[in-house]
């Protein structure tokens, strides 16, 4: 029997194929990441892909594309029809220790031919087989989840012919994780409210906080671990620094808030606030001093 698959060309990716392998890329994601349960909507996974095929999005995958395309610690291969529409693809990169598989995806009219067998394929014999592959996978992408079990099974030793594959966490176990992270509520002080966003391991945190007066209301803070930078998206009002300057504010402004300076905020106003490391209660320490 004729293998149906006869028409396709697995090769390397090279620049002429960015247009036809996001369009690809991006149904892909359509097909794949909404998730209602999960908190995640097709309205944001559309923004999110809309913006890769823009002019300016394709600009920017060619810029990214000349550190990956021929270079010997990447291995980056297309599915493609004679026509040269791109039907799949995967990156595979070398990293201290192993490998990581940073991408996978075939096109949803390809599911089950053997393409995203043949993809894998290509990788399992660039790489070392005696090395183990990371890669991730949201945790209700069963399908994924399926596939890289039977192709890239762990194993406790060598030479079976089976690779070991850590899925999520280093330790083989999958991590929970989400496109859309679950906000947690907190009140500093009667005019000072807000929902803190952190995702656990991450270097950095974001905060959107709602200011209806003086915080702190008299004397004033000082982060003495993380650096901040804040965003007022809107309202009126001052930041006060170093307990001596008064900077007026309003939304599209952006205030930088080294570690270890004394500050205050007045007014009426929505910032978000980011925090690198993650913000700690015990590394915020008040300062009383009068105004």
């Amino acid at each position: 029997m004729k293998d149906p698959l006869d028409h396709l060309t697995i090769r390397d990716t090279v620049t002429d194929d960015i247009v036809s392998l996001r369009t690809m890329h991006a149904r892909a994601w359509r097909d794949t990441y909404p998730s209602d349960e999960h908190g995640v909507s097709r309205e944001w996974v559309k923004e999110r892909t809309d913006a890769w095929l823009t002019p300016e999005g394709i600009d920017e995958t060619k810029v990214r594309s000349k550190e990956v395309y021929g270079h010997p610690d990447h291995l980056h291969k297309v599915a493609v029809l004679p026509d040269g529409t791109v039907v799949g693809m995967i990156h595979l990169a070398r990293k201290e220790g192993g490998y990581r598989l940073n991408a996978l995806y075939v096109d949803k009219q390809y599911y089950g031919t053997g393409v995203a067998q043949r993809l894998m394929e290509a990788a399992l014999a660039w790489s070392d087989p005696t090395l183990p592959i990371d890669l991730q996978i949201v945790i209700y992408n069963e399908r994924a989840k399926a596939f890289y079990h039977k192709r890239i099974r762990r194993e406790t030793g060598h030479g079976s012919g089976v690779r070991r594959c850590h899925t999520g966490n280093y330790d083989g176990t999958e991590r929970r994780r989400k496109m859309k992270l679950e906000g947690k509520p907190f009140e500093n002080s009667a005019f000072c409210r807000g929902v803190g966003y952190a995702e656990g391991g991450a270097s950095m945190d974001i905060a959107k906080i709602e200011l209806t007066g003086r915080y702190p209301e008299r004397g004033w803070i000082m982060n003495e671990v993380s650096y901040e930078l804040a965003y007022v998206l809107q309202g009126n009002g001052d930041f006060i620094r170093d307990g001596q300057d008064t900077l007026r504010i309003s939304g599209g402004d952006v205030v930088s808030i080294p570690v270890g300076k004394k500050y205050a905020w007045y007014g009426n106003l929505t910032i978000v606030v980011a925090c690198s490391p993650p913000f700690d209660p015990a590394q915020h320490k008040f300062l009383e001093e009068a105004r």
